[in-house]
């Protein structure tokens, strides 16, 4: 890879692949960089500098920015590593996914150099009892745990990948990909576009009613879904600015006729909204 090359990713965001070589500049608590890619283009955003290697292949998401002084610029949102197709790139991706299988440098050069960069990877993966044969350092248990492990990878970098999809543009946190991805696994896709205010329920960063009714929206669920009219219910009253822990049916239905664009069903959405603990029975059958 040794052209980063530019694909749009959504009609909100834009994707940057390339070959990370290093970090200009990093702020002091390491949250922010400005590192340059092996072609030159610069990328910037919230990031902890450790995770991006030098040689590494990543996916950068976000938008291109003109910068008054230093020209042409990609801003990211959030980047995951890629399966690079470089020499030197390869070697390093072998070593940081194959950790505790005893693959070493030496033994890393030894396969790219008898399978090449563009096949040993996927050899690896997929007919890890033809290695042992070409490269007898490695024992067949030693290239069969690695297997696992770069599958293991495989199956989270496709994870994080939809993750990307599903969640850019809409203002959540850098943060929320990797928190989804230690909560929910490789079933975090999935589960957000079946119910995407699982992510409000369980408190994940940056993950606020509007922030992700507006996920909702986008996926086109329907907006007078029970569970969706249950959420409102609690919404409406936390973000009720009169200080009142107290709120009238009839306030409570308004409000809700605002949010929902269907057939709002108060009694059902109080009483399913009391039943997750979202309100309390006081708040919830006012008078």
């Amino acid at each position: 890879m040794n052209m980063a090359t530019a694909v749009a990713a959504s009609p909100k965001t834009e994707e940057l692949v390339g070959e990370y070589q290093s970090t200009r500049w990093s702020n002091a608590d390491q949250t922010f960089l400005i590192g340059t890619l092996r072609n030159g283009t610069v990328v910037k955003g919230n990031a902890d500098p450790t995770k991006l290697i030098s040689g590494g292949a990543y996916r950068f998401l976000g938008k291109w920015k003109e910068h008054p002084q230093y020209g042409r610029q990609f801003e990211f949102q959030t980047f995951i590593e890629s399966e690079p197709h470089t020499y030197h790139g390869v070697i390093e991706y072998i070593l940081r996914n194959t950790e505790c299988v005893g693959i070493g440098r030496a033994t890393a050069h030894a396969l790219v150099d008898a399978f090449g960069a563009d096949k040993v990877v996927g050899i690896l993966k997929r007919k890890p009892e033809a290695v042992p044969t070409v490269v007898p350092r490695v024992s067949l248990e030693m290239a069969r745990r690695a297997a696992e492990q770069l599958l293991q990878v495989e199956k989270f970098e496709q994870t994080n990948i939809d993750l990307l999809d599903l969640l850019a543009g809409l203002g959540f946190p850098s943060s929320l990909i990797d928190a989804c991805v230690r909560k929910f696994g490789v079933h975090g896709p999935k589960r957000i576009r079946r119910d995407p205010f699982t992510l409000l329920m369980h408190k994940m960063p940056g993950c606020g009613f509007l922030r992700v009714d507006s996920l909702y929206q986008d996926l086109g669920l329907p907006l007078d879904r029970l569970k969706r009219q249950a959420i409102c219910v609690w919404h409406v009253m936390r973000s009720d600015m009169s200080g009142s822990v107290w709120f009238k049916r009839e306030w409570v239905e308004k409000r809700l006729s605002e949010l929902v664009n269907g057939r709002v069903r108060t009694d059902k959405a109080i009483a399913m909204a009391v039943r997750a603990r979202l309100v309390g029975p006081e708040e919830g059958h006012g008078g």
